[in-house]
């Protein structure tokens, strides 16, 4: 049941410095009520092989669309529904023109029986291929008439990485290069052209380096109606914030991997095995606190190991974690425990029961 004393209702008060009546309230309430409940639908179009369940993945999130790099994977149509406090997001991920003939009989009627009740249609191109005349034939045949009567529509053209010359695409930046970028301006204003459409409806990206997907999401938004806005958005920044924790997980894992061959190898030099009941531990000292360890030892039979970028590795023999909690508590977030894993994930969750006594 839709409340009265919804945030907006208060910030609008606010705003205009009075009080809305309680039957205009109970209306606009109700009409929130409706937008949150609401359940838009996106339907991803394009040719086989442009991308398109992998450009669902990227903007919703890992692994919601099925991705092979053999075939036309997607035969029948993937309906997927991203739940978001109680409301979410319909993606509905067709099969791809151009397959079979057989295929594109069966991907006539699909399409039209969809468009009706879609919200947005995303139709996806692959960069490093021309749209053939079949894709311009179905686009005109089917799905003209309903962008031409105001259906939310924006024209996609994946793997721009792939675009000529390839070799200019910058992978520590995940952009392209000049030339790159004139020849994906040309793809766009060809794509724009042989669909009779804006430039600005024709975005660029690469699913894959996440490149454009920040301007594909503001041209979403842009053109879905207001009352579906929200939903989308706030979706998307869901899994933003998801990509990037997975994303800081693996470099994480990755940091992880190196320090311990870095432990093995510093461990074999040293030809020295601790005593019985005490345990050979291992930190990672950040830069920023790295001169407090170096000079004066905080830790039993403390070694340090400079790293290039300013760091320490730090060894020390300890009888039992408890013992080094304290320490590695107070220099958090710059001390880390490496090796033994073990004892990482003990003070992790200690942590996690520690801040749990906080929560009201």
């Amino acid at each position: 049941m839709p409340t009265i004393n919804d945030p907006i209702i208060a910030r609008i008060e606010e705003k205009f410095g009075t009080v809305i009546p309680k039957e205009l309230k109970n209306k606009i309430a109700r009409k929130l009520e409706e937008m949150r409940s609401y359940t838009p639908k996106v339907g991803i179009f394009g040719k086989t092989g442009a991308g398109k369940s992998s450009l669902c993945n990227a903007l919703f999130g890992s692994d919601i669309c099925p991705i092979s790099d053999v075939e036309a994977c997607t035969l029948e149509p993937q309906k997927v529904l991203l739940e978001l406090s109680g409301a979410g997001i319909q993606l509905v991920d067709v099969p791809g023109v151009g397959a079979t003939p057989e295929q594109d009989k069966k991907s006539d009627a699909i399409y039209q029986s969809l468009l009706p009740e879609l919200d947005l249609i995303l139709w996806v191109f692959k960069g490093d291929d021309r749209a053939s005349a079949y894709n311009e034939d179905f686009y005109k045949r089917i799905v003209r008439r309903y962008v031409e009567a105001g259906k939310p529509f924006i024209a996609v053209i994946n793997q721009v990485d792939k675009i000529e010359p390839s070799r200019e695409w910058d992978w520590d930046e995940k952009k392209p290069g000049s030339k790159q970028l004139t020849n994906i301006k040309k793809k766009r204003q060809y794509i724009a052209g042989l669909l009779g459409i804006s430039m600005s409806k024709v975005i660029a990206v690469s699913a894959y380096e996440r490149y454009g997907l920040i301007e594909l999401v503001d041209s979403i938004v842009h053109e879905l109606p207001n009352e579906q806005k929200m939903i989308v958005l706030e979706k998307i920044k869901a899994a933003e914030a998801q990509a990037k924790a997975e994303e800081m997980k693996a470099k994480a894992e990755v940091e992880r991997m190196a320090l311990e061959k870095q432990i093995a190898k510093l461990k074999a030099e040293q030809g020295k095995q601790p005593t019985d009941g005490v345990t050979e531990v291992w930190l990672r000292v950040a830069p920023e606190v790295a001169h407090y360890f170096s000079r004066s030892a905080m830790l039993p039979q403390q070694q340090q190991y400079p790293s290039a970028d300013g760091s320490l590795l730090v060894s020390t023999h300890i009888n039992h974690v408890s013992q080094l909690l304290p320490l590695v508590r107070y220099w958090l977030p710059h001390v880390r425990v490496v090796h033994p894993v073990e004892w990482h994930k003990i003070m992790v969750q200690g942590l996690h029961q520690d801040l749990a006594k906080w929560e009201i």
